[in-house]
């Protein structure tokens, strides 16, 4: 297939079964094996840390402040195992949507709308971005000016 690079999602859970504690050796033996066959047909491997599967166990998720030390272990587990071979990390993948689909619209879990609905209001976030317009009409400028929204806005 010619690939130079190939992007995957390590699951929190083979890490972490229970989300936190003991470590699944044989998951971390997994992603090793993955990892050595990429780099040894040259292949760069770009991993996502978190791909929306927060762990069962972890039920409450984002709403409890303890997610922020469980994710810091989570983290420095991967970095710690595959950091030696790994180069490119991606650490949340798409958080608007997850933050629009489980916070707001109540799609994904943890679907929680409890103060949404109760004070008629909306929840969201916010991200510091630049906007861009082309200087001219040319197709040259609204190109680059597109370019530039992606960049801020299409991670």
């Amino acid at each position: 297939m010619g690939m130079d690079a190939y992007r995957f999602s390590i699951s929190w859970t083979r890490i972490f079964p229970n989300g936190t504690g003991q470590i699944n050796q044989a998951g971390i033996d997994h992603y090793h094996s993955l990892i050595d066959a990429l780099l040894s047909k040259g292949i760069e491997p770009y991993v996502t840390l978190y791909h929306w599967d927060l762990p069962q166990a972890l039920h409450n998720g984002f709403h409890n402040p303890q997610i922020i030390q469980d994710y810091a272990t989570y983290i420095e587990t991967c970095f710690q195992n595959f950091g030696d071979r790994v180069k490119h990390w991606i650490t949340f993948n798409k958080p608007h949507t997850v933050a629009t689909q489980a916070y707001d619209l109540g799609a994904h879990a943890p679907g929680r709308k409890k103060y949404t609905s109760k004070q008629n209001g909306s929840v969201g976030a916010s991200f510091d971005v630049m906007w861009y317009e082309p200087e001219t009409n040319s197709t040259e400028d609204i190109e680059a000016a597109q370019r530039a929204q992606d960049f801020q806005l299409g991670w």
